[in-house]
């Protein structure tokens, strides 16, 4: 059975039961009856056309907005595998794309997520098509540009653009390539200059984990000393332990918090780098492949020098005046320089020496036939040596024997040295930075961080003032110093040797 049919059924049955309803008169009028069907017959075909055209009308109007509508879908469903096939919905950071291989072209990055602009803002903002914005990736040509979601792109390099074919404008073009992107934001249209970035870089940088040195520091006057070591860890493998100094990385100074985490952000996981450390005043510098975590730190071997380390041939204490020649050995660069026993070395090769580890680890930069310049006050006088030529370590020399001289006049005795080093700080007082080993001061128990307070029951608050002290004290004496070593306060008693 067709549908005319079914619906001319249907519609006869109506009618005929309407006309029983009427009344007994036309039920029973078999003349009416036989002009009421020929009205229907007549009536058949005009009826069921008009029904037929309607029904068809609204089942067409019906199927062109499914089509509408799927193929709405397919499109964004394309958008989206589109954008997936480039970035994850998991995180922020978007899981990283394999890096090219080799002879395959880089493709650019603007950093934008899009989908179609509605209807109503197309006609709001007057645009034909253009790429709603739903995400701009961080640090990417996007957030350079001031790109922000909610805008509508509009056009790239003057060339108007939509949703479906914006990734492939960008693909088109090449990382580094400075391109003028247009958009609109907040109802006004803007024009940006934006510098794309290779896509597999930005993924590879994201997914990079910054390294860990895994220790605790502290600030302590202008250096950076280790409190905790964490085992495993790149700065454990280094060999970094409590009471060291880090004093750089990559040979970038580091002396505050800030300086260090700055530098080591840069520093991932995997990648080698050199530490510099100081310890006891030596100063060491390491290569290491660092890490994240407790594992995958490797210390890198040194390479053996192939230069001998040159000797300057000298013999230095530290004095109140500061790094004191104490002998000059016989046939050394420095007898050669000009160098005398009692001058106080101010400068090597411009850079100031204010301790022996300074000049220590000056000198050690240095190799065989290198050539140095010395500043060192002699007396009031302040004199520049030039071009000592540095000389290798050799055995001890013998010493002539020299003729019997008529006994000289008795002679000052010689002044002694404490064998520590300090730094003036705030209060004012000076504070112990380090302290010779086998020294007098080490003898005496003096130690690192003590405050001076007074020796031999003077005030002393500056190194003025323990100069004036120690000025008329010869070796043998003895000094009572008193000291606070954190909330206590010691007498010690030192023997200047």
């Amino acid at each position: 059975m067709n549908r005319s049919t079914r619906l001319f059924q249907l519609f006869a049955a109506f009618f005929l039961t309407a006309g029983f309803l009427i009344g007994p008169a036309f039920s029973e009028d078999a003349a009416l009856r036989e002009d009421f069907k020929k009205l229907l017959d007549s009536r058949q075909e005009t009826f069921l056309a008009e029904i037929m055209k309607l029904i068809d009308q609204r089942v067409e109007e019906r199927l062109a907005k499914l089509e509408e509508a799927v193929k709405s879908r397919d499109k964004t469903i394309a958008d989206l595998k589109a954008q997936v096939a480039q970035l994850s919905t998991s995180s922020d950071a978007p899981t990283p794309a394999p890096a090219p291989a080799v002879g395959v072209p880089r493709q650019a990055l603007l950093g934008v997520w899009h989908t179609d602009v509605a209807a109503d803002l197309r006609s709001k903002y007057n645009v034909e098509g253009g790429a709603l914005v739903t995400r701009v990736l961080t640090k990417t040509p996007a957030t350079d540009a001031g790109i922000q979601v909610g805008d509508i792109i509009i056009a790239v390099n003057g060339e108007a653009v939509t949703s479906a074919n914006l990734i492939g404008k960008i693909d088109g073009l090449k990382p580094d390539q400075e391109i003028e992107v247009t958009y609109i934001h907040g109802g006004s249209k803007v024009t940006k200059k934006a510098k794309l970035i290779d896509r597999a870089a930005y993924y590879a940088a994201l997914e990079a984990r910054p390294v860990r040195l895994g220790v605790t520091v502290h600030e302590i006057d202008g250096k950076l000393v280790v409190e905790n070591v964490e085992a495993g860890f790149t700065g454990s493998v280094a060999g970094l332990a409590e009471n060291d100094v880090i004093t750089s990385i990559n040979g970038k100074k580091v002396t505050t918090i800030p300086e260090i985490e700055e530098v080591l952000g840069k520093i991932h996981a995997g990648d080698q780098f050199r530490l510099g450390f100081q310890r006891g005043g030596e100063a060491t510098t390491l290569e290491v492949v660092g890490s994240d975590g407790p594992q995958g730190a490797k210390l890198i071997p040194r390479k053996p020098d192939v230069k001998k380390r040159g000797v300057l041939g000298v013999s230095v204490v530290l004095s109140v005046a500061g790094v004191e020649v104490e002998s000059v050995d016989t046939d050394s660069a420095a007898a050669a320089g000009g160098v005398q026993k009692g001058d106080i070395v101010k400068q090597l090769n411009g850079k100031d020496v204010a301790d022996i580890a300074q000049l220590r680890g000056l000198l050690l930069k240095l190799a065989v036939g290198d050539k140095v310049a010395l500043v060192v006050a002699r007396g009031d006088e302040s004199v520049e040596l030039k071009d000592i030529m540095l000389k290798a370590m050799g055995p001890p020399e013998s010493v002539a024997p020299v003729a019997a001289k008529p006994a000289p006049k008795p002679a000052p005795q010689r002044k002694g040295k404490l064998g520590f080093m300090a730094s003036q700080a705030e209060g004012p007082s000076l504070v112990i930075k380090s302290v010779d080993p086998g020294s007098p001061a080490e003898k005496g128990e003096l130690q690192v961080a003590d405050v001076i307070l007074s020796v031999n029951g003077k005030e002393v608050k500056s190194f003025s003032d323990l100069e004036s002290v120690l000025k008329p004290a010869s070796a043998g004496d003895a000094l009572a110093m008193r000291v606070r070593r954190g909330a206590e306060e010691k007498d010690l008693t030192i023997t200047l040797e």
